[in-house]
């Protein structure tokens, strides 16, 4: 329990300290040069996963059904990183102009078979 305190206390620092970096690089660096497009997509990453990581454990730690905790940080942990990968494609393709409602459903529905993909194989090593 002590770790998993500390990992979410970690995680909500990192994604303050990514919020004020976003922001500071939005008003004051120029998009224009390949760095800071990369720092400005490192930075959304960042902040994305740790946001949703902590988010959602403690949304499964509160509405979820008791269980242990290692296994709602897991769970977090990891569809913070699907989520992560949506949003990232999902701006990647807005700065391209191949942003369609088409690609985001094929985006969606691919990170939905992975993660069914994912839950059936824990449950047959389970079994």
């Amino acid at each position: 329990m002590h770790k998993i305190k500390l990992y979410s206390v970690f995680l909500t620092v990192l994604a303050i300290i990514f919020g004020i970096a976003l922001i500071i690089l939005i008003n004051i660096l120029r998009p224009d040069n390949l760095v800071n497009l990369l720092l400005f997509y490192f930075l959304i990453a960042g902040l994305v996963f740790s946001a949703t990581t902590v988010t959602g454990y403690y949304f499964r730690r509160r509405f979820g059904v008791r269980e242990l905790f290692n296994l709602y940080f897991s769970q977090s942990s990891r569809q913070g990183l699907w989520f992560t990968i949506l949003i990232l494609t999902s701006l990647f393709l807005l700065s391209r102009d191949w942003f369609t409602w088409l690609n985001a459903s094929f985006l969606v529905l691919t990170l939905i078979c992975l993660e069914a993909y994912l839950l059936t194989k824990k449950n047959n090593i389970n079994n």
